[in-house]
Parts: C-alpha cells; sequence; structure tokens
C-alpha cells in the first residue's frame, strides 16, 4: 500500500509540475506527458494513471487552450464501483468516446 501511495504521489507531482509549466507559458512536450503514467494490476483489474492533453475552448469565441488533466482509466468497473464514484463528483466517461453524450453502462451478471 506504501509503494501505490508513493507511486500516486509522484504521478501527482509531475502532472501538477506540468500543469505549472503550461501556466507560465512553455507548454508541455508531448513525449513528458507520454512518460507521466503508472498501472496498478489487481485480480481481474487493471488500472491506469495518466496524462492526457485536453483542448479547452470557451464557447464565445474560437480558442483553445491546452491543459494537462490527469486521466485514470479502469478496465472493468462494478455498477457499486460506478455509482461510489459518481457520487464523489467523479466524471466518468467511455475510453475514445468522441461524443457529448455519454453512454449507458451496463453490468455482466
Amino acid at each position: 500500500q506504501q509503494a501505490f501511495q508513493s507511486l500516486y504521489s509522484a504521478w501527482c507531482e509531475k502532472i501538477q509540475e506540468l500543469q505549472s509549466q503550461e501556466q507560465a507559458g512553455t507548454p508541455a512536450s508531448p513525449e513528458k506527458i507520454a512518460q507521466t503514467y503508472f498501472y496498478s494490476i489487481q485480480k481481474g483489474q487493471v488500472i491506469l494513471f495518466r496524462a492526457d492533453l485536453t483542448k479547452e475552448g470557451r464557447k464565445d469565441d474560437d480558442t483553445q487552450n491546452s491543459r494537462v488533466m490527469p486521466s485514470i482509466i479502469l478496465s472493468s468497473m462494478s455498477q457499486k464501483l460506478r455509482s461510489k464514484l459518481e457520487s464523489k463528483g467523479v466524471h466518468l466517461s467511455i475510453f475514445g468516446n468522441t461524443t457529448k453524450e455519454e453512454p449507458k453502462l451496463k453490468d455482466k451478471k
């Protein structure tokens, strides 16, 4: 558990460092973003913790700003875990989904 905590803390610090660089006007390189990851393997599940570069646009004009954001990808998820994460304010989406509408997820029984 301490090893995971250490990896997670280092990952968070690296993301904060990349975000600080961007706020100072120095965009993060794609290589640095791609190198900011680690993964956890548990029985029946793999969790990937990585950095993503997102484009944030304003609706009132065409400007877009790039921003480094943390992204956690789960290989599978139960309804119980989904409900718990949503109750804590976590935004869930399907990896690779490019539509604005979020799909309905179904449990396997």
